[in-house]
């Protein structure tokens, strides 16, 4: 058995409501701490004593030999405590007759309890120091804040909404690309039309040059055979509409580069 376990069956064992179990807590706040105690239990009710109980958790017997060094370490928060017991993985991790004479001995049962293989004296607790009440205070308000959260799912809804809120952020984006892609295939297409224009017409557009080479073949055909004016017709409608498909596109494409700019890629 681990030092964890040892902590969660003191914290099954002493719980609300009658009980305030608080796990590693130190005897101040800030620098100012120079001592942890693994659990302490404080009672709220009068039936149960309104006790504080201070616990060593010790998992194996070097951990308690180290401890049993130095029970001086243990006096800094041991003298704000009604009671002192050593929670113990097993009876080879401690003994009883090894203990100073006012702690109390607790060992794991097999049904998965803890039980006091030997009584701690009851102490002359000092009042609590400012220092240990505020700790206490803090760490009790953590842990009721974390419960509250267990309980109705706090954390979850606040995860789901950033999910959400990710998701929505990361459709836009795809959005924009494939907008951004169709205005570049458009331009692509409308360049090699005018690619191909210039390759049968033998005149080149570039920017605004051309534009007159092409309207005086135009006016000569016109001028020429009756028949081909259905043809040049056609092909001032059809270069119209390339112009203005031209103008969209540009103004396309330069929407979505502000687009792209104001949403990467991921």
């Amino acid at each position: 058995m681990n030092h964890t376990e040892l902590i969660e069956m003191l914290a099954g064992k002493y719980r609300l409501p009658h009980w305030l179990f608080l796990s590693e807590v130190r005897n101040d706040t800030s620098f100012y701490s120079t001592r942890s105690v693994d659990g302490l239990a404080i009672g709220l009710y009068d039936s149960k004593g309104q006790d504080i109980i201070g616990f060593e958790a010790k998992a194996t017997r070097n951990d308690w030999l180290t401890e049993l060094q130095k029970p001086e370490k243990s006096a800094e928060v041991s003298r704000f405590c009604d009671y002192w017991y050593l929670v113990a993985a097993g009876p080879e991790v401690a003994k009883a007759e090894e203990l100073p004479a006012t702690w109390g001995l607790m060992l794991p049962t097999k049904k998965g309890n803890l039980r006091a293989a030997k009584m701690a004296a009851k102490l002359k607790a000092e009042p609590l120091s400012r220092g240990l009440f505020s700790k206490i205070l803090q760490d009790a308000m953590r842990q009721t804040r974390k419960e509250t959260e267990d309980r109705w799912g706090v954390r979850s809804i606040e995860a789901k909404i950033s999910e959400e809120r990710e998701d929505a952020r990361k459709q836009e984006r795809e959005s924009c690309a494939r907008q951004v892609q169709v205005a570049e295939d458009g331009m692509k297409k409308l360049k090699a039309q005018l690619d191909e224009f210039e390759k049968v017409s033998g005149i080149r557009i570039d920017g605004w040059n051309g534009t007159r080479e092409i309207g005086l073949a135009l006016r000569a055909i016109r001028e020429g055979e009756p028949g081909l004016k259905r043809i040049v017709e056609q092909m001032e409608f059809s270069l119209e509409r390339a112009k203005d498909r031209m103008k969209e596109l540009l103004a396309l494409h330069e929407g979505f580069r502000k687009l792209k700019e104001l949403f990467p890629r991921a």
